[in-house]
Parts: C-alpha cells; structure tokens; sequence
C-alpha cells in the first residue's frame, strides 16, 4: 500500500524546515488523509442529517487508514498527538523528517503540512 516518496505531497514549508534539521530530531505536522472517492458530485444542498452522516462516513473511512499510519509512526519513532482524524481527515503527528517522507509515500496519506501556531492578526 505504500510506494516511493512523493516529495510533492510535502509543503514547500515543511520541507524547507526539514532540510536544515537533524535527521532524528522530531517535528510536529499535519497528515491530510487521502479522501474515499465516492464518483459522485453534490448538486442539492445537503440537510443537516445528512451532512452529519457524512461526517461520520468519513470518520469511518478514516479510521480504517490508521492502522498504516501507525505503522510508519511506529517504525520511524513517531507519535499522532491525536486519538482520531476528524471529518476533513487531518490528524497531527510527531515524528523525524524520516517519518514525514515515509509517511508521504502512503497512498493513506494526500499531503502532509506544517504545523504552525496560531497566531492573532492585529
């Protein structure tokens, strides 16, 4: 289920940033887990039932990738700082650079960013 490294699923911020640190030493990001592709485009405007069904099909969805994303975070000495993904399927993580591009080489995985604190606009 996994190939080679695709670099391009890594922000170009990410990347930078993993460029000048150490191999081992840890960081934290986002994964954006791949989506289910249901061929289907929404044209009506969904209740509020039925986007809670979607929701919940997602979380489901999700939930069946984890097994592989643990597995590369647990080969690579990473960590999710997050018990589940939530509906949009993103699920922060700890790890080394190592784990970051093994984790990009997953079809479970559509991108990885930066974790970046939040900060006010004044």
């Amino acid at each position: 289920m996994t190939k080679r490294c695709e670099e391009e699923k890594v922000s170009d911020a990410l990347r930078s940033r993993m460029e000048h640190r150490p191999p081992r030493e840890r960081m934290r990001a986002i994964v954006l887990l791949q989506p289910q592709v249901s061929g289907t485009g929404q044209r009506r405007r969904l209740s509020g039932e039925d986007r809670r069904n979607l929701a919940e099909a997602h979380r489901q969805w999700f939930a069946t990738r984890m097994p592989e994303i643990d597995r590369i975070l647990g080969e690579t000495g990473g960590t999710r700082l997050a018990d589940q993904p939530d509906a949009l399927g993103s699920l922060p993580v700890e790890t080394n650079p190592d784990g970051i591009m093994a984790l990009s080489a997953s079809d479970a995985v559509k991108a990885i960013l930066e974790d970046q604190p939040v900060q006010l606009v004044s």
